[in-house]
């Protein structure tokens, strides 16, 4: 019997972000974008940032010369959400 394969955290993090910036930002984004936004965090390369729980933390990045608030997840270091402006 086959087992169902369930789609990784990870993925599903990219595709809601993928989707929260065209929905809240109207713009569109690769992999790249997102481990580029990803290093600007990393970097500290952030204009202010909070903590929202253990895991996850809350920055306002420029990319692409738009101001974005983004939700970034520290376990798996890689963007979760945009968030309204």
């Amino acid at each position: 019997m086959r087992h169902k394969k369930y789609p990784r955290k990870d993925k599903g993090q990219r595709v809601h972000f993928k989707n929260r910036l065209m929905e809240r930002y109207g713009m569109t984004i690769d992999r790249s974008g997102i481990k580029a936004i990803g290093e600007l965090i990393r970097n500290g390369d952030t204009i202010q940032s909070r903590k929202s729980t253990n895991r996850v933390s809350v920055h306002t990045i420029i990319y692409q010369g738009k101001e974005l608030r983004v939700a970034y997840d520290k376990s798996r270091k890689q963007v979760v959400s945009a968030l309204p402006k």
